[in-house]
């Protein structure tokens, strides 16, 4: 059998919410879609059902020594736990996170917090003072049209990466 790095991935914003390893290919990772070991894994297959879509699997890398198997699974649970650290590894994510907030900090969060509700409208309006339609702009930011769709609609199953497309092809 091959031995892998496998991720789950929800489809409806891209990003890896589980990392694991396996001995037996993908036979694993297709196991947590039925019944996991974790119960946060399994709320989370159920919400991404619910919402109509399946969770995917993603073969990450394939390890030819089965000894450093364990060892490669850290490498890209801590490769996606900075990508998103919502990540449903409880054993491998990162165990220390710098929560020290500075004044500027705090500020700055407030003012995110202030804006992230109308972000959506701001993009949209900013799209069409720069004169691109829909269509350009998710050529111009590498995204499709629905996910174009769903930033301007407000929709919070956009990913991080894909508003930083959206925001960079404009500022560009």
């Amino acid at each position: 059998m091959i031995n892998i790095i496998y991720g789950l991935r929800d489809p409806r914003n891209d990003v890896h919410y589980y990392i694991g390893k396996s001995t037996v290919g993908n036979k694993r990772a297709l196991s947590h879609l039925k019944t996991s070991h974790s119960d946060k894994i399994n709320e989370w297959v159920a919400d991404v059902r619910k919402n109509g879509f399946e969770p995917l699997v993603d073969i990450i890398e394939e390890v030819q020594d089965v000894n450093e198997l364990a060892e490669r699974e850290k490498f890209w649970v801590r490769f996606y736990f900075e990508q998103n650290p919502m990540l449903l590894n409880e054993q491998l994510k990162p165990r220390h996170v710098n929560l020290t907030v500075s004044v500027n900090e705090r500020n700055e969060l407030k003012l995110l917090d202030d804006t992230l509700p109308r972000l959506h409208i701001l993009l949209k309006k900013a799209r069409k003072v720069s004169k691109i339609n829909q269509k350009e702009m998710a050529e111009r930011a590498g995204i499709s049209y629905g996910t174009l769709k769903r930033i301007e609609s407000g929709e919070e199953t956009v990913s991080i990466c894909n508003y930083t497309k959206y925001v960079t092809s404009l500022s560009g």
